[in-house]
């Protein structure tokens, strides 16, 4: 197999964006193509290999389950692995984020088989830099990988719950909170007026994610083959068709990495984000009902109850998000309403009764 295009500082060059890749979809792919590997080692979680191992016409060579992203403890996984001419990730986002950096390391190709359509980290080839559950720098410091391929196999995606794979609209979705907050900056004077003509863009992609999404499910409302191919399509559509704009934070990711972070503990990536821009686009009062009701639309859990995220854990990360912020921020940045207007107190306290009110 070639060796595989990639970088350890995205100033050199760029990864390959996200609309480039020709993702293969269908039932039965994995067997099929895993019949033609070299020797291949795997990267995944407990979970994942248990529903995909039964699909790999060849065993692996090595495997190793993950359970951080801590840039040390994947060098140890690396150093213990076998040589091989290929790495396959097999999970959800943490997963397939530390095969990339694996293969990264060693060089040699890499193919992405997501076990569930949670996240964009299956059409992303940038690699964060983690120090245990804290991210260092953005993607203009990380290194990058393409990948060799991207597998959508309908035998392994649709084993999971289905809102492990909704949740991925989750994450296209939140896009939502960068408009609230760029409409909010010009609102207060704090930047020019918005560029409409890009909001109205991302504003059509969601519009038609939230109108026909629903004509994918099943009688029964649970996901189709239909619908794990739309999803994957709307994540792979993101990029381009989102508000990029120094005047438009995009806050959601921070608040979910800043949740985390502080309570040391992990969600479902999807999930958080999209209750992140909930909040956002609540606080700066820029149609907040509108947003729940697209993510409800789109079988998306997003609320504290249905997340598993407490009031106390919810409170301690909006609490913590403004330091979190004061290290990420570009001087060319508007700040987040997150940072200059904190969610404390008795905002706080109001925030939650609409969370649980809607």
């Amino acid at each position: 197999m070639p060796i595989p295009r990639f970088a350890w500082n995205s100033s050199d060059e760029k990864p390959k964006p996200a609309s480039n890749y020709d993702i293969k979809y269908g039932y039965g792919l994995i067997k099929r193509e895993s019949s033609n590997w070299p020797n291949y080692n795997i990267i995944t979680t407990p979970s994942a290999f248990n529903m995909a191992r039964k699909l790999l016409a060849t065993k692996p060579v090595g495997s190793a389950n993950v359970s951080l992203l801590d840039w040390n403890y994947l060098d140890q996984i690396e150093h213990d692995l076998p040589n091989s001419e290929l790495f396959v990730g097999i999970g959800g986002g943490m997963a397939l984020d530390a095969s990339k950096y694996i293969a990264l390391k060693r060089g040699v190709p890499l193919i992405i088989i997501p076990s569930i359509v949670s996240s964009g980290a299956i059409i992303h080839g940038h690699v964060a830099k983690w120090e245990r559950r804290h991210i260092v720098g953005t993607d203009f410091d990380w290194p990058w990988i393409d990948f060799d391929d991207i597998l959508v196999d309908y035998d392994l995606v649709l084993e999971a719950p289905d809102r492990l794979n909704s949740a991925g609209l989750g994450d296209v979705l939140c896009g939502f909170a960068s408009i609230s907050e760029w409409k909010h900056n010009a609102s207060t004077g704090k930047c020019p007026p918005c560029d409409n003509k890009m909001i109205n863009r991302t504003l059509d992609h969601h519009n038609y994610i939230v109108d026909e999404f629903p004509k994918t499910l099943c009688n029964d409302q649970s996901l189709s083959d239909k619908s794990i191919k739309f999803i994957m399509s709307a994540i792979q559509d993101r990029d381009e068709l989102s508000v990029r704009d120094p005047a438009a934070p995009s806050a959601d990711h921070s608040l979910w990495l800043a949740i985390e972070e502080i309570n040391s503990k992990s969600y479902i990536h999807g999930e958080i984000v999209a209750l992140s821009a909930a909040i956002i686009a609540w606080h700066c009062g820029e149609s907040p009902s509108v947003l729940p009701k697209w993510l409800d639309i789109c079988q998306i859990n997003w609320r504290p109850r249905s997340t598993g995220i407490s009031k106390i854990e919810l409170q301690r990360g909006l609490e913590f998000i403004p330091s979190y912020l004061s290290n990420k921020i570009s001087i060319n940045d508007t700040p987040s309403i997150l940072s200059t207007d904190p969610i404390i107190g008795k905002t706080f306290n109001n925030l939650w009764n609409f969370l649980e009110e809607c």
